[in-house]
């Protein structure tokens, strides 16, 4: 979708996306150590994502805080399935 609105291919356009498609598919429930999921699924903690990150910079933070809080998600959604795992 992000070639389609910049028209342009290159071979790095999406560099830097790496983080935000992890935290995007842990958000909904897809394991780190392997699992099921939806695509609808990880579209919806693309949303979820992206409406945090307008959050933050509509409140004037700085950038990095974006990257922090993404970060956060990721490692609070993993242990969370983590122990989920481990109870079962």
């Amino acid at each position: 979708m992000l070639l389609a609105f910049v028209r342009v291919a290159k071979a790095d356009t999406g560099s830097g996306y790496e983080l935000q498609s992890i935290a995007a598919c842990v958000v909904v429930g897809v394991s780190l150590q392997g699992g099921s999921g939806s695509v609808l699924g990880a579209a919806a903690g693309g949303l979820l994502l992206q409406a945090l990150s307008n959050l933050i910079n509509l409140s004037n933070f700085p950038d990095e805080y974006s990257t922090l809080i993404t970060g956060a998600v990721i490692l609070i959604f993993a242990a969370v399935d983590a122990v989920t795992r481990s109870e079962r």
